[in-house]
């Protein structure tokens, strides 16, 4: 009981613990504080690089305790994958795991951040009233800009403003062939062509051109 106890304490721990819960056993709260935390960490960076499925297996090679990794790495999956501001962890499928349920719940918040900044990202509209996602959505955005304007980036930048930055650095070598009348095969040099021919055919009376946004199209294409 102290065992399993001090292993879902340490999940569950906003910080490393310094003193045991209930002076149960430090030792192992610490580490499964710590696979925890790495386990979210993998978690988060295979959402954002896109993989999927059977690509999305947990590096338990050096956890302390394996299930605590692996569960809390599952967990953590669907935490950055939900772009649902009220799930819970029961209502992504996770019962009667502790460790998952404290990784999702310490995950959420961060999850919807990377959602919304894959929506920029992705060419789509900001259709949540979450604060989260607005956040990663908006900070993506202006990273997505200031990338483009050559503007220097905020000190202790987010995330989502550098998704959004890297998005913006690969797409400018696009935008400047279509400027130059050359545009590549990316999307953001077949965005920027097709902007400049709307421009063309309205003679350039752009004042009358209504706002376009293809949402089957990234953001190098409709920005």
């Amino acid at each position: 009981y102290n065992y399993a106890k001090a292993l879902t304490d340490g999940a569950a721990a906003d910080k490393r613990p310094d003193t045991a819960t209930g002076n149960v056993d430090l030792p192992t709260e610490q580490k499964a504080y710590d696979d925890t935390q790495a386990a979210i960490a993998q978690a988060k960076a295979d959402v954002k690089a896109g993989k999927t499925g059977s690509q999305l297996t947990p590096n338990d090679g050096n956890a302390s305790n394996k299930n605590v990794y692996d569960n809390a790495y599952n967990a953590a999956v669907k935490a950055y994958q939900n772009t649902d501001p009220n799930a819970t962890a029961a209502s992504a499928g996770i019962t009667n795991d502790a460790v998952g349920s404290s990784a999702f719940a310490s995950a959420k918040a961060d999850g919807l951040k990377v959602q919304g900044a894959k929506a920029f990202t992705d060419g789509k509209a900001n259709t949540q009233n979450d604060p989260n996602y607005t956040a990663g959505y908006n900070d993506a955005k202006q990273g997505y800009v200031d990338a483009l304007k050559g503007n220097a980036a905020p000190e202790n930048p987010t995330d989502a403003y550098n998704s959004g930055a890297a998005a913006g650095t690969n797409d400018k070598a696009g935008f400047n062939s279509a400027e130059n009348g050359n545009p590549d095969s990316s999307q953001a040099a077949q965005g920027a062509a097709a902007a400049i021919a709307a421009v063309k055919a309205a003679k350039g009376n752009v004042s009358n051109m209504p706002y376009s946004n293809d949402s089957s199209k990234s953001a190098a294409y409709n920005n």
